[in-house]
């Protein structure tokens, strides 16, 4: 029966049955099985807080996914400690064991940075909300680039839609001509102010102004009030010429009145389907927009807020440290045990050593006796195959022997049988032929036949005469 701690000796790299022999080797394999079991319990965590922060799964599969890592963890640990063998040497043996520390350390790494994100998450949720609104912000100006034809089309739109509906014409004053007329009025009335002001002030002798202050109607005054009488008069003209082109303009608008409004509705009917064309992708844009950035709460966001927390607060760098280095120290604490065990054998490592020699021996002692098994059968089974072709050589022989005999009593049989058949057949030969001669003789029996008597017919057997 295998009792806890020869389980979690079982665990730490031990043989149970070994172990029995070997308490003192046994409490210090249990240890390591407690190490290792600690260390996959580390990892099953880790990994069910990744999955539930950065896959969004529900927590009864990020459990079952997270004993899941655990079983693997800690499966690739007790390979690493049982393929760690004593050396000849502490440095031989550190040189052997650095692709295994490499990878202790890097499954402690792995293991280490979901646990960490897990401790400081009241600092990283307000890392992320800063870093969500740098964003809402950076990506809010990106659209307002993208959609700025919106707040154009719109000005647009609201200038043309009176016009179409005939509530508002297009206004005299902001004729090119009629500008043109009023801005030659404005500055006639300007030289006009300015030379009649002049005038004044040559008469009434004002020192404020730019006449020369003398009062009365003198020459200055005389020649002040020619200058303001020729600006009058050139200010009647712009005037009477702008009165002109406004009268003008004010006519040929308000006959293309009709005309502006069915432009108005024409351009309409293009330019608000395209507005609102455009309002509705901007509005998808920016909802798609607030919806990406809200779920953006995975894996990598929060990697991003601890290196922005760890880059501005010095003692939140160091307790990220370690709090890592920790982690990283307990997947690496089975692998640096087995490293700092020694150099000198336990009474486990001589049991061990010796039971493989036991083995060896037996699996030599095994593969002898195979090999003497394999060479006996392979003899036997020669004299085996040797007698079975005797036996076929004597068999075959009698077989032939039988043959003959049997070839010689049916060649015999087959002589009489035709024998008795070309008896026969002479005999049917000659019957018919006497028969034949027989029926000739009637018919000539009072002629001689061959110096006979006719009536004297031979009998078929009897010999001719003189023969």
């Amino acid at each position: 029966m295998i009792t806890p701690g020869l389980l979690l000796g079982w665990l730490g790299g031990g043989q149970p049955a070994v172990l029995r022999e070997s308490p003192a080797d046994a409490a210090r394999y249990s240890s390591m099985g407690v190490v290792l079991v600690g260390t996959a319990v580390m990892a099953s965590l880790s990994a069910t807080f990744a999955l539930m922060t950065a896959v969004k799964l529900p927590i009864g599969a990020a459990v079952v996914v997270g004993v899941f890592w655990g079983l693997l963890i800690l499966g690739l640990d007790r390979m690493l400690v049982i393929s760690m063998s004593k050396q000849q040497g502490f440095w031989r043996g550190l040189l052997t064991a650095l692709p295994r520390l490499g990878l202790a350390l890097l499954i402690g790494t792995v293991i280490s940075v979901p646990l960490v994100l897990r401790v400081f998450e009241p600092e990283l949720n307000n890392e992320l909300q800063v870093i969500h609104n740098e964003n809402l912000r950076a990506n809010q100006e990106k659209l307002n680039a993208r959609f700025a034809d919106i707040a154009t089309d719109q000005a647009k739109v609201d200038e043309l839609q009176p016009v179409a509906n005939g509530q508002s014409s297009p206004r005299v004053s902001a004729d090119p001509d009629v500008k043109a007329a009023q801005a030659a009025v404005d500055k006639a009335q300007a030289v006009y102010d300015k030379a009649a002001a002049n005038a004044q002030c040559e008469l009434t002798g004002d020192t404020d102004g730019i006449c020369t202050g003398k009062a009365g109607k003198g020459p200055a005054y005389r020649e002040a009030k020619a200058e303001a009488d020729r600006a009058e008069t050139q200010l009647r003209k712009a005037t009477a010429e702008r009165d002109r082109i406004t009268a003008a303009a004010d006519a040929r608008i308000g006959g293309g009145a009709a005309n502006a409004r069915k432009a108005a509705a024409a351009e309409l009917t293009t330019l608000v389907p395209r507005l609102e064309k455009r309002k509705a992708d901007r509005q998808q844009a920016q909802q798609d927009l607030d919806r990406g950035e809200a779920e953006n709460t995975g894996l990598l966001v929060r990697l991003e807020a601890l290196e922005r927390l760890s880059d501005g607060h010095p003692t939140m760098w160091l307790a990220h440290l370690a709090l890592a280095a920790l982690f990283a120290a307990i997947e690496l604490l089975p692998v640096l045990a087995k490293l700092l065990s020694g150099r000198k054998q336990t009474l486990y490592d001589l049991l061990v050593a010796k039971r493989e020699a036991h083995a060896l021996a037996l699996e030599d002692t095994y593969r002898a006796q195979r090999d003497q098994l394999a060479a006996l059968t392979a003899e036997a089974r020669e004299e085996l195959e040797r007698h079975r072709l005797e036996l076929q050589t004597e068999a075959g022989k009698r077989a032939h022997e039988l043959l003959a005999e049997k070839s010689e009593a049916i060649a015999r049989r087959s002589i009489d049988v035709w024998g008795q058949v070309a008896e026969k057949r002479t005999e049917d030969e000659l019957a018919r032929w006497y028969r034949q001669h027989t029926r000739s003789a009637a018919a000539t029996q009072n002629f001689p036949l061959n110096g006979q008597t006719p009536g004297a017919v031979p009998h078929p057997a009897a010999p001719a005469a003189g023969s």
